[in-house]
């Protein structure tokens, strides 16, 4: 997640970072975003995705796949 939006040699910055799209500052550390992916749902094998992909990662516009 922080590397798409944040890392212009990453693979996919060109749909997250390269358009806007951040990390929300609610999850600025990584205990932070651990702790609402317990509380979302999180196991093995799921990936996140963006509800709306227009707008950033937060605990509002994520969840688990």
């Amino acid at each position: 997640m922080r590397q798409r939006c944040t890392n212009p040699l990453h693979d996919g910055f060109h749909l997250y970072g390269a358009r806007g799209i951040r990390v929300s500052p609610q999850w600025s550390s990584f205990e932070a975003f651990h702790a609402w992916a317990v509380r979302s749902g999180y196991a093995p094998g799921k990936v996140l995705v963006l509800v709306d992909p227009a707008r950033d990662f937060s605990p509002v516009n994520c969840r688990w796949l």
